[in-house]
């Protein structure tokens, strides 16, 4: 059996049309009704709307981008991949995977254990959505369709609770487990990877990344024992 332990990075959209549709969206509060208070708002506060609603399309696979994947298989160093070219951050990502679960000789795929955190939520349905938008053959190695309790898959946040409203976050799990937290390792969090991203900070954004898929990993094997 072959584990995968990986974590995406993703970042805000950069699209100027998918940023006028979303703009086209946003309209004033509808207790709004004269038309001097609705200038008001167009002209003070909509481009903190915009702004806010642009923001939160990091985490939205229709609209945001990978910007990085950090990825371990079985008690491996944690690897990392980053690029400003979203489309060879995906392909390499595959072509990682495919090198390592398929017999070159015989072409038979061994489909690995995908584990991460939230990875049933957010991140493969991320990498799916981002695939098929640039036009990439998502992996038939990674599961993207399997339930969470799945032959080939492994969330510790579900693993640590299936309650909708008792859900972990990977930084307070860490914590509870006596795992070192990445957020205070690095003194970041996710939300500070788009700043970081748009002042081409990418060694900051690569190391958060691969401390993050080493502390899932180490949760992961304290949820094993």
């Amino acid at each position: 059996m072959i584990e995968l332990f990986c974590d995406i990075e993703t970042v805000p959209c950069a699209d100027p049309d998918l940023i006028a549709l979303i703009t086209e969206g946003i309209k004033p509060p509808k207790t709004m009704s004269k038309p001097e208070t609705i200038a008001k708002w167009e002209a003070e506060e909509k481009p903190l709307v915009i702004s806010d609603a642009v923001a939160k399309t990091s985490l939205d696979g229709t609209y945001g981008r990978v910007c990085c994947i950090t990825y371990a298989f079985d008690g491996e160093p944690v690897q990392g991949i980053i690029d400003r070219r979203e489309k060879k951050v995906l392909t390499q990502f595959y072509e990682v995977l495919h090198k390592r679960c398929v017999d070159i000789k015989q072409g038979i795929p061994q489909r690995p254990v995908v584990i991460g955190h939230n990875i049933t939520g957010f991140d493969l349905r991320f990498l799916w959505q981002r695939s098929i938008i640039k036009g990439i053959k998502p992996t038939p190695l990674l599961p993207w369709d399997e339930k969470p309790w799945g032959e080939h898959i492994r969330d510790t946040m579900l693993m640590w609770n299936t309650s909708t409203e008792k859900r972990i976050r990977l930084h307070k799990l860490c914590i509870v487990l006596g795992v070192e937290s990445p957020k205070d390792k690095n003194g970041m969090d996710g939300g500070d990877v788009a700043g970081l991203w748009a002042k081409r900070e990418y060694d900051k954004i690569i190391a958060y990344g691969m401390d993050d898929t080493e502390a899932m990993r180490q949760c992961y094997r304290k949820l094993c024992i």
